[in-house]
């Protein structure tokens, strides 16, 4: 049986009809392939290159981040030693770094740069994946509190963001990443708590976990000076021309905001407040019905956290996947060797989704880098396909692989519950995909086929152009705020009309 897959231009051509099963994708595995492709989700940046080469000397937080990174994968590769995690880049660091780059085949000279880097956090994240099945992404809460006398890896990485804090607030002593909840963790916890304002109680459930992630967060990306607490107004309004850590760490927010609102441009966090943060503001100020005068006055500021802060932690992530046009240029140029790219590496992801599939389609390492393995691979999926055989992604290549990835993407799920109210935890919007989209175009339908409202929906499992309108026109017509993206209010409101007789 075949499946009507859709090209990027939304026309349904003669190449367009490939052969793929009905297969269940779950929306963990939408989750994994969305993080891998790394579309904006809104959520805070955990492992992003700082920029500078970690190498025999260096100290600090970043040091920090990748000492836990290098313990964590040392504890499934047999030639890596573990290390303590203090700062301090020295010879067990450095040889650390070594064997960890030689057992991935990177050039082992104990500098971290962003390969070394980019290639250990993947693979780190990769394995926290692992053994934490049940978080779909970075940061999320693992639906249980840890107190003392708990123990495991979820203990070790509330240790280690405890750990980056207390750089940054001196009140917050210095502990240990081992995975034990003890007395010197509750004291930390508390430290943490009184700190931020929370309950001191010593248990790290929803709240401090949240907030923990935040701090944590923002203390890696440099936003915040010594001492300082996210979303604190600099005191003075910011414009063009501001610089510093408040333009940095307001910068930040409204990037993250932008994966929630398509009109927010994507800004760098520079920490330099120029044009394309002015018309990020504007946009933002637009959004929330304020003066749009493109400066950050305490207003504004205080929006544009509170906005971020309510979407982090009661509406959780965008969960979408994205999709390139064919760039002949960027293509050619990787398949020659000649250079690496993004579009390399959503080639790979691509095949590697298909070829959980195919068994003819033999599966990837992401490197970025159009090696043999990865044209031996062009190679089985267009002979899967009947196409020519030629290792090279041409535009007719390119095409065939988008929409098999595309079509698995979007494979009409087997069964959805329409019973049940519960929100799935994350923001639908435009390429979302999967269970939970298919039941929110069932909820539609049913509304519009009692009350008149909108044309009927493909309950096909993903969040297309029709179905961003038809959200879009019942925010209008029930008074909710008109975002085209499904929050948990937009959620909750759609399936109480749903309910309605």
């Amino acid at each position: 049986m075949s499946v009507f897959t859709r090209t990027q231009d939304g026309i349904v051509g003669k190449s367009t009809w490939y052969k793929i099963s009905y297969i269940y994708v779950s929306v963990k595995k939408l989750a994994q392939l969305g993080s891998e492709g790394e579309e904006a989700t809104g959520e805070p940046i955990d492992g992003a290159f700082g920029g500078t080469t970690l190498k025999l000397g260096s100290s600090g937080v970043a040091v920090e981040q990748l000492q836990y990174y290098l313990n964590t994968v040392s504890d499934f590769v047999t030639t890596m030693s573990a290390i303590t995690v203090d700062g301090k880049f020295g010879a067990a660091t450095e040889a650390s770094v070594k064997a960890y780059q030689a057992y991935r085949g990177l050039t082992v000279d104990g500098l971290v740069g962003s390969t070394t880097w980019n290639t250990l956090y993947e693979e780190y994240n990769s394995i926290y994946a692992d053994i934490n099945p049940d978080i779909d992404y970075p940061g999320q809460y693992p639906g249980k509190s840890f107190q003392q006398g708990s123990t495991g890896n979820q203990v070790k990485t509330i240790q280690f963001w405890l750990l980056v804090c207390s750089a940054n607030y001196s009140s917050i002593p210095k502990i240990t990443p081992d995975g034990i909840f003890g007395a010197a963790t509750t004291s930390a916890v508390k430290a943490f708590q009184s700190l931020t304002g929370l309950t001191v109680d010593g248990v790290v459930g929803t709240n401090t976990w949240n907030k923990l992630y935040e701090v944590y967060t923002d203390v890696i990306n440099s936003l915040l000076p010594s001492n300082q607490l996210p979303g604190t107004y600099p005191g003075s309004p910011l414009a063009v021309g501001s610089t510093g850590s408040s333009v940095k760490e307001m910068q930040y927010y409204l990037g993250l905001l932008s994966a929630y609102y398509t009109s927010i441009p994507t800004i760098s966090y520079d920490g330099a407040f120029g044009s394309e943060t002015q018309k990020a503001v504007i946009a933002f100020q637009k959004i929330a019905g304020l003066s749009q005068d493109g400066i950050v006055g305490p207003i504004t500021w205080f929006a544009i956290y509170n906005t971020y802060s309510k979407l982090r932690t009661v509406d959780g992530p965008v969960q979408a996947y994205e999709l390139s046009t064919y760039d002949p240029n960027d293509i050619s140029e990787s398949v020659a060797g000649k250079t690496s790219s993004v579009d390399v590496k959503e080639l790979q992801i691509a095949l590697n989704s298909i070829a959980a599939f195919y068994d003819t389609i033999p599966p990837l390492e992401i490197t970025d880098t159009y090696d043999s393995a990865t044209k031996n691979s062009v190679k089985a999926f267009q002979e899967e396909f009947s196409l020519p055989v030629t290792g090279y992604v041409d535009q007719t290549t390119w095409d065939a692989i988008l929409a098999a990835y595309e079509g698995i993407l979007s494979m009409k799920p087997r069964t959805i519950n329409t019973s049940s109210d519960s929100y799935p935890g994350y923001v639908l919007t435009f390429d979302s995909a999967g269970v939970a989209v298919q039941q929110l175009q069932f909820y539609i339908n049913s509304i519009a086929s009692r009350f008149c409202s909108g044309e009927f929906l493909r309950e096909d499992g993903v969040y297309d152009q029709a179905t961003s309108n038809a959200v879009t026109h019942f925010q209008t017509d029930f008074g909710l705020p008109v975002t085209g993206f499904v929050d948990e209010a937009t959620w909750n409101v759609i399936y109480e009309y749903y309910l309605l007789d």
